[in-house]
């Protein structure tokens, strides 16, 4: 059965959300009726040829609107997408009950280089994301060496701040986290994605779409991202 897994994941999600008695009824019934992992669907639709790797770290209360859209949106682009679990399993517990199967734990990704490496947000996903040493490691050398890091949500006041990948760089976030990034770093803070360098910030689930696009056109230039783009049928 082909699935968009975009589609899939908001739908499901939204219900978990809004808390409807069809909420269980409609999860139940994907998963029989699928019986997939979401992050394993074959990378179809592919828009370039160029070679881009892309890690996205995820943990128990991870936002999941927040990790499957970037996923989604890199793959139609043609990245290769590597779901990294900081978790002792594979399978985390997202912020809203869906249960999501990574293709890895953290711990295999440490030696490897990534053009890009993006974090949901969602709590306490951030704060579990943050205690993993292995993409502390990785997210600082990231940085070091130019390479794009980004983050959404929570994350950026949550993990990128303590970690000092703020410095130097003007970030935004969830606005409920706002007070938590210094000053000198939040003048962008209002804004729905900020790109400073190689640091790319964003600031929730209703941002995710906007800052997945980005993420693309950074990676693989306009032309690709503005493909992608009118198949979506977005309103921005």
């Amino acid at each position: 059965i082909k699935m968009n897994s975009f589609v899939v994941s908001s739908v499901v999600n939204s219900l978990r959300v809004v808390g409807t008695k069809q909420k269980t009824l409609f999860f139940v019934s994907v998963n029989k009726l699928t019986n997939i992992n979401l992050f394993s669907l074959s990378q179809r639709n592919t828009m370039t040829t160029q070679k881009k790797s892309v890690l996205i770290p995820i943990a128990d209360g991870s936002e999941e609107i927040e990790l499957i859209t970037p996923i989604d949106i890199l793959r139609r682009a043609g990245a290769h997408v590597t779901v990294a679990s900081v978790e002792n399993n594979l399978t985390i517990k997202g912020a809203h009950g869906v249960f999501i199967q990574a293709d890895t734990l953290i711990s295999p990704c440490v030696n490897k280089t990534y053009d890009l490496i993006f974090l949901p947000g969602g709590m306490p996903g951030a704060r579990n994301l943050k205690k993993s040493l292995e993409l502390k490691k990785l997210l600082l050398n990231q940085k070091k060496e130019g390479r794009y890091y980004g983050a959404i949500c929570a994350s950026p006041a949550v993990v990128f701040v303590p970690h000092g990948l703020h410095v130097g760089k003007q970030i935004t976030c969830y606005p409920s986290f706002a007070d938590q990034v210094p000053s000198e770093c939040s003048k962008r803070i209002q804004e729905r994605v900020v790109v400073d360098g190689n640091c790319i910030t964003s600031q929730g689930p209703g941002t995710v779409l906007e800052a997945s696009l980005e993420l693309v056109e950074l990676l693989f230039g306009k032309e690709v991202m503005q493909t992608i783009k009118s198949g979506l049928i977005t309103n921005f």
